[in-house]
């Protein structure tokens, strides 16, 4: 019931974001950004209001890496791997997912193997209605938050393996992708919600985040 109404209110709140911000990359960027305000412990209605004053205001972003982005995708990449957080969220990370496949000669979304809080499944993709716009789709494998590598499926191992660009929402893959050294670089998009992660990130309360992570050494 929880994901139902946050799927409802997001397909709104998108569509009057995605006017506020622009088409650019860097507004694409701040719109699945502003996407991050969804979360299991804010009420839908509480999180798209913030959602709406960021895309009328502007986005505070404590650090926005988006030109490292631009440049990585002006190079040309193979494969982008697109690791989803909220439910709600896929109404405004479809933009920047369509410019990441202009860019890229594959991107594949990447969703939750099973229900954790109001993350994102396969079963509510399909909810959404949004499954033509996100063409292809992978799983966790999982049911959980972020990713738990140790039990992550060799299908997962083997897409992040060979991925140019990993993109990735929200505190929980951020946590997960943290410690794990990888040969491709991570582009993080976020809100910092908890005491933890602004710690952890020296941010101050409901900081926007757009973090280029570089690769790690061969």
């Amino acid at each position: 019931e929880f994901k139902d109404q946050e799927i409802a209110m997001a397909r709104r709140a998108a569509r009057e974001a995605g006017r506020l911000v622009g088409g650019d990359l860097a507004a694409l960027v701040s719109l699945a950004t502003l996407g991050n305000s969804l979360d299991f412990f804010k009420t839908p209605d509480r999180a798209m209001a913030e959602a709406i004053a960021g895309a009328t205001n502007g986005v505070p972003f404590a650090r926005n890496d988006t030109p490292l982005l631009h440049d990585a995708l002006e190079r040309g990449l193979d494969l982008v791997l697109y690791f989803t957080d909220n439910s709600g969220e896929a109404f405004f990370d479809l933009p920047l997912y369509r410019h990441l496949s202009q860019k890229a000669r594959r991107v594949v979304l990447v969703v939750k193997g099973g229900p954790a809080l109001n993350d994102l499944t396969r079963r509510e993709l399909a909810q959404t209605g949004l499954t033509k716009g996100f063409d292809r789709v992978a799983d966790t494998g999982l049911v959980g938050i972020g990713v738990e590598w140790e039990r992550a499926p060799e299908r997962l191992h083997e897409l992040v393996k060979d991925a140019d660009l990993i993109v990735s929402k929200g505190m929980a893959n951020l946590e997960s992708f943290s410690p794990r050294p990888l040969p491709a670089p991570v582009f993080f998009i976020l809100q910092a919600k908890c005491d933890p992660m602004r710690d952890f990130l020296g941010a101050s309360a409901k900081s926007y985040w757009a973090l280029w992570r570089p690769p790690a050494p061969a």
